[in-house]
């Protein structure tokens, strides 16, 4: 039995609380947050498990094996550092941290420790990313030329971290693992509507040291959920839409380069060419939820050491890409990465 205490109720602690709260093998013993509002919600919705406005009341507790950290971003680092030192395995909400150098002190107080830092990457646990990965892996798409990922609605907006740290930082750690490949250049641009200090609308350019080139939109000012991600390869494209109601991924049975040799380049070949001949494949993915894929991967990796888990090197270049796109956006040039 593995006994966990979670430290934040407030947007997605009561995700992770009614996931913990059914796993087998799990005691979730623990409910902490410092809104006592919130945690009158957790004692309706978990009369057996102890709240907390203190959070050292849960890592001083012997019994507790590791937490759940599910706070805002800027709190993270202090959290997790002080959980580290009590003794306690970690799972903390993407990103990390705001700064790669903080990140990479809190890894090696890990292994110092010989615990267990699993940050929540949830996509990389998403049945349509781990196919995706593996079309992308057997070439079946020949090689990919570009990617496109949105990701948008109408809030939540943040205080402590603008949008490129809140949204697309999904999207860049989905295209590091989709790619396999290291981020070498990076433009960004965006704007800010609603706080003069924090971007709520941004768009960032990706070039990869394979050649692969992305673009990234994201906000919190649009009418509709997006969450989006497409790629285009030599000899198919696939779309994933993480809003449909089967979360599929659809698999365009057409290059990208549509044009024969000597073939006019014009709208009407395109058309003849892709438009009308392309066939689609529905890829229907079975109904496992991410973020319980990742919480069993996290307890399994506390029974099992050598089993899956987000890396330290990907948790870091995730931060180090966000670090100068954030560069690039107050800039406004492009921002080199050094390989």
């Amino acid at each position: 039995m593995t006994t966990l205490g979670l430290i934040g109720f407030g947007y997605w602690g009561p995700n992770y609380a009614r996931i913990l709260s059914r796993l087998q093998g799990v005691r979730l013993k623990w409910i902490c947050d410092i809104n006592e509002d919130l945690l009158k919600i957790a004692q309706t919705d978990f009369p057996k498990i102890n709240v907390s406005t203190n959070y050292l009341e849960v890592l001083k507790d012997k019994t507790v094996d590791a937490v759940v950290i599910a706070t805002p971003v800027t709190t993270h680092a202090a959290l997790v550092k002080s959980a580290l030192e009590y003794g306690k395995h970690v799972l903390v909400e993407k990103p990390l941290t705001t700064s790669s150098k903080l990140a990479e002190q809190l890894f090696a107080t890990a292994s110092r420790h010989k615990l267990r830092l699993f940050v929540g990457h949830t996509y990389l646990f998403h049945p349509a990313v781990i196919k995706l990965k593996s079309l992308l892996k057997k070439q079946l798409l020949g090689k990919p030329l570009f990617f496109i990922c949105q990701r948008t609605n109408f809030g939540p907006i943040r205080k402590d971290v603008n949008v490129l740290w809140d949204l697309a930082s999904h999207d860049i750690s989905t295209l590091l693992f989709l790619t396999g490949s290291e981020v070498v250049s990076i433009s960004a641009s965006g704007t800010n509507y609603i706080d003069p200090d924090i971007a709520d609308l941004a768009n960032i350019n990706l070039i990869f040291a394979n050649g692969t080139f992305a673009s990234i939109l994201v906000s919190w000012l649009a009418p509709v959920k997006v969450r989006q991600v497409t790629v285009v390869g030599e000899q198919k494209m696939a779309v994933f839409d993480d809003t449909s109601i089967s979360k599929s991924l659809q698999v365009v049975d057409k290059a990208a380069i549509t044009f024969k040799p000597g073939q006019p380049v014009d709208f009407i070949n395109f058309k003849k060419n892709f438009a009308y001949v392309s066939k689609r494949q529905v890829i229907r993915m079975e109904k496992r939820e991410p973020l319980g894929m990742q919480i069993k991967a996290f307890i399994k990796s506390l029974q099992k050491p050598n089993s899956f888990f987000v890396s330290s090197r990907h948790v870091c270049d995730v931060i180090k890409v966000l670090e100068k796109a954030d560069q690039a956006l107050l800039s406004g040039k492009t921002v080199e990465m050094r390989v």
